[in-house]
């Protein structure tokens, strides 16, 4: 193992924290009307669309339509990012394993605004693919492909960890490439390609890997 590749929302960053304080912030709704907005999100996969259908039909003035609305929360939303400093540390981990990182994940230009938010540096990673400035997305093989061009490495020496078993665990798949399933305590869906590994959250998955005689510098 020379590599990780890693997932932003859900994975470095806590996308549903950021989103519910935004949607209390900013529309004034209630927990129960919150959980019920993240749970369209989460079976939209996270493009805000479904979650702005509905949210207009809630508050009919926070937007003239669905496609304006959910950009205007697309940019709002790195605002609402906390850091974590637990996901620092394991970022840290990683690095001092000798280990090349690349970030992988689906989005346009508010997702450096994340990482910036959540102060994580850009310099920390060998590689940065971003969907909307690839042109490709996750589970398309050449986001992952562009990926373990930028580190160097092959499929077989890298190990990709997300928290979305549709376009993490099984765009993985699609190239071999071994990967570790942040659960948050949810349960795998018989769906999609078993992942190499399962853990709770980033902290978890970096244990079980540098505890691995795979890793090597």
């Amino acid at each position: 193992m020379r590599a990780v590749l890693l997932d932003l929302d859900g994975t470095l960053v806590d996308r549903d924290a950021a989103l519910r304080a935004c949607l209390r912030r900013r529309a004034g709704l209630t927990g129960v009307e919150v959980e019920r907005l993240l749970e369209l999100d989460r079976a939209d996969s996270g493009s805000l669309t479904a979650l702005s259908v509905a949210l207009l039909q809630l508050r009919p003035g926070l937007g003239p339509d669905v496609g304006t609305l959910a950009g205007r929360l697309r940019q709002q939303l790195p605002d609402f990012i906390k850091p974590d400093a637990a996901i620092g540390r394991a970022l840290t981990r990683l690095t001092r394993a000798k280990l090349r990182l690349a970030l992988v994940t689906n989005g346009g230009p508010s997702q450096r605004r994340k990482l910036a938010a959540a102060k994580i540096a850009e310099q920390v990673f060998a590689s940065i693919q971003v969907s909307g400035e690839l042109g490709h997305a996750k589970p398309e093989p050449a986001i992952f492909q562009a990926a373990l061009a930028g580190l160097g490495v092959a499929a077989n020496q890298a190990l990709m960890i997300g928290d979305t078993a549709h376009a993490d665990i099984a765009g993985a798949a699609r190239l071999e490439i071994p990967s570790c399933w942040l659960s948050h305590r949810r349960r795998y869906p018989a769906s999609c390609p078993a992942p190499t590994l399962i853990a709770i959250d980033l902290p978890e998955a970096v244990d079980a890997l540098l505890a691995s005689d795979r890793v090597f510098s």
